[in-house]
């Protein structure tokens, strides 16, 4: 299934209305920022920097990863805006690795554990 656009932060001004005053949770390396939004589904947004990771691969196999996690378990979380900010190199870390990750990074945001 294909991560749908409306679950997509994709316009500057919802990035900047989400940079404005957000909830911060650091993990490892990544930056999670989180505001509500007025919408009947969550939205998720990534920043993965070349400066940060330099090669194209392993930038976009991380957005993969965390699309994918996110667009698997968007059921469950509750309706917010999510943007993910990659600082740290996570090129070399396995895929399940940064899955338990992203599972620490949003457990609070889930509407019920599974």
């Amino acid at each position: 299934m294909k991560f749908p656009k409306c679950l997509r932060l994709s316009k500057k001004r919802d990035f900047d209305r989400i940079f404005r005053d957000p909830e911060k949770i650091f993990l490892h390396g990544i930056t999670m920022l989180v505001k509500k939004n007025s919408l009947k589904y969550p939205r998720l947004g990534l920043m993965v920097s070349k400066k940060n990771i330099k090669k194209s691969f392993a930038r976009n196999k991380i957005k993969r990863l965390f699309r994918e996690y996110f667009r698997i378990n968007c059921i469950y979380f509750k309706k917010m805006d999510f943007v993910i900010l990659v600082k740290k190199d996570l090129k070399n870390l396995k895929n399940v690795k940064i899955n338990a990750m992203l599972n620490r990074l949003w457990e609070r945001y889930h509407i019920f554990r599974k």
